[in-house]
Formats: structure tokens, sequence, C-alpha cells
């Protein structure tokens, strides 16, 4: 009877499964809508703004100074201006090169320029990337003076300006072209400020602006009071490897015009 009882009762388990219904899983329709395809006159996009980040493709690029949110990197700040008369002061023995074109291959060069040359600067500048030299410069339209060849010079690198301008900078290189670790400018011309360096480290009056020890004029005071007249400059001062805002002032009371430094790094030194 056991046997048969058991026989009995798996009977009954199969007929009950094959009877059963069975259910399917199946995903929602707007599920399935969302993973075909959908036809491309059907498809409805709203615009979207799309940002076209900036490459250079060349070799070398030439970028216009309009652009004057572009750091041209590997480069000092330009320090001349177009209508100047420069100086070539690279020695004799690397000579500055005069080029056909900005471009710092060989095949652009047309003459190399002796030391103490004169230029008249025509245009630019222009930031000028060499994957050669691995860095950037700044490039100047310029005519030689007296021959009148014309072509195009670079200003300098991060060691060492190779041309000079005989004049102060007239036009105030613009607050928008970045002055390398240096926090924006805190004064402005037509304002009075007042020395506030300690008379122990004098801040340095130039007569141009350049920061090398040959266009100090004299030091001035703590608490001398200045004018402020034109600019601010970027300068480079190869003894400290660092960046500086030059500003055109009248030392009062005596009318003495020059160039000072508005701070560096740790503190300013006119407020």
């Amino acid at each position: 009877m056991s046997k048969r009882f058991a026989l009995i009762l798996l009977l009954m388990v199969l007929t009950t499964a094959c009877s059963s219904q069975v259910t399917v899983l199946t995903p929602q329709a707007e599920e399935v809508q969302s993973t075909l395809p959908v036809p491309l006159n059907t498809m409805e996009t709203a615009p979207t703004a799309t940002a076209t980040p900036l490459t250079l493709t060349a070799t070398e690029q030439a970028l216009p100074i309009p652009t004057l949110d572009l750091i041209c990197l590997g480069a000092p700040p330009p320090h001349i201006g177009v209508g100047q008369e420069v100086q070539v002061m690279v020695e004799d023995s690397d000579k500055l090169k005069l080029r056909s074109e900005r471009r710092t291959s060989s095949d652009a060069v047309k003459m190399e320029l002796a030391q103490f040359t004169m230029l008249k600067v025509l245009e630019g500048p222009y930031c000028v990337h060499s994957d050669e030299a691995g860095t950037s410069f700044w490039f100047w339209s310029v005519k030689v003076i007296p021959s009148g060849e014309t072509g195009w010079v670079a200003e300098g690198d991060l060691s060492h300006y190779y041309i000079e301008a005989l004049t102060p900078v007239t036009t105030a290189i613009p607050t928008a072209l970045t002055c390398v670790g240096v926090d924006a400018p805190r004064i402005a011309i037509g304002q009075q400020v007042t020395v506030v360096t300690e008379d122990t480290d004098k801040l340095k009056l130039r007569e141009i602006p350049v920061m090398s020890p040959d266009t100090v004029v004299r030091d001035l005071d703590k608490f001398t009071k200045l004018n402020v007249l034109d600019g601010p400059v970027c300068g480079y001062s190869k003894e400290t490897s660092i960046y500086y805002w030059l500003w055109k002032v009248e030392v009062l009371p005596n009318g003495e015009i020059g160039w000072v430094a508005e701070g560096d790094f740790f503190h300013h030194f006119v407020e």
C-alpha cells in the first residue's frame, strides 16, 4: 500500500504542475520604448550650448594680442610697444634672428642681428608656440634701422629679454593680461598712495618699468607719498625670479617721476 500511495501522490504533483499558469515578468511599456531605437525624423532635441576647446593643431600658431585672457606660456610679459625704438641685447655669440614670418623654424630666418642693432617696432605682439623649443614667445614686427629691412623677432624668454626699449612704455599693458603669480592690482591711476615698506628694505624708484639694478634712480623712505600717473605694467625680475605690477608715479612733494613696484607674493609695497 505504501508504494501504491507514493506513486499516486507523485502523479498528483505532476498533474498539478502541468496545469499551473506560468507568470512571465515583462517590462513596462515605457521601459520597452526607451530601449528601442527612435527614428531620426521623429526625434525632437532641444538646442544645447557646447564649448569648443582651444586647440593648437599646428606646430607653431600665432595668436593676436586682442585675446588678452590667454597667457603666452613660457614667455615673459611684453614690455615694449608699437612705435617704440628698441635695441638688440642678445650677445653676438648667440645673435637674435630676424624672421620672414612669426615662426621659430630655421627656414623663416632672414638674417642675424648684431648686439645693439636698432629696431623700430611696427606691429604686435603675437604669441607663438614652438614645439621644437617646448615654449612660447611674444613676436613683434620690426624695421631694422637704418637699413629698412623688415621682419619678425622674438621679445625674449623667461631667462632674459632679447630686445629692450630706449624709452619707457607709454601705454600700459591691460590688466587682463595675467601677471604670473601676482594678485590683481589694488591701486589705480589718479590715486595717492603711501610707501609702506620698512626703511631697512626701501622701495626702489626706477627710471623705466624694468626690474633691473641699472634702472634704479633712488630709494624711497617709508611713508613717502606718491601720485599714481600710469600703469600697471607687468615686469619680471631676473634677480628674484618674480613678476611685479609696476606703476608710474610722482613723488610728493618734489615732483620727481619714476616707476615703483606695487608688491610681491607676501606683501604690498604701497597702500
